[in-house]
């Protein structure tokens, strides 16, 4: 498109912030398919935010979702799951898990579901309203102005009381166990 001057890539000297457009994004998603190199944090480390997240009401909004394992994992934890990212990449991958997950749970659901969209949130707030909003490893990436339309989305997408985790921890590769 010519609008990213810099490729994108993934290694120890060139940082995923490389990528600015959605095709950066999608070669970065079908490099991490195509290798099996899926993003994965231990399973304590994705689950830190459940109870709170129960707490709370269990609808939450994974806005720049990615391929990460958050929100299969929160739906299979009984959550309310709003999955968005504006790679079409990332979206099918998600949504295959999502179709996994409902055709397998489908007589035993109860209230948890997973939803996943195409969707950029610097640019607009979903139309629902979540108690949760959880970004995991996707914004600290954005220009200033960017940041800022994502926290206002963000807000935005809050119902009264609501909760947002902006979550950048290991983010820079050196591996931490808590957040800071």
């Amino acid at each position: 498109s010519g609008m990213s001057a810099t490729p994108c890539f993934v290694s120890n000297s060139a940082p995923i912030e490389a990528c600015r457009t959605k095709e950066d994004w999608d070669r970065y998603f079908n490099a991490k398919l195509l290798t099996g190199d899926i993003p994965s944090d231990p399973y304590p480390i994705i689950l830190r935010f459940l109870s709170f997240a129960h707490e709370k009401g269990g609808r939450i909004w994974f806005p720049g979702c990615g391929l990460d394992p958050y929100p299969i994992t929160y739906a299979q934890e009984g959550c309310k799951v709003f999955a968005t990212d504006f790679s079409p990449v990332a979206v099918r991958f998600q949504q295959r898990l999502a179709a996994t997950f409902l055709k397998e749970t489908e007589a035993s659901r109860g209230q948890c579901t997973f939803v996943v969209v195409e969707h950029d949130f610097t640019k607009a707030t979903p139309d629902e309203k979540f108690d949760i909003v959880i970004n995991c490893r996707a914004f600290q990436g954005l220009s200033s102005g960017a940041m800022d339309a994502a926290a206002g989305n963000f807000s935005a997408a809050l119902r009264p009381g609501g909760a947002c985790i902006i979550d950048t921890m290991n983010v820079q590769g050196q591996e931490r166990d808590r957040i800071e």
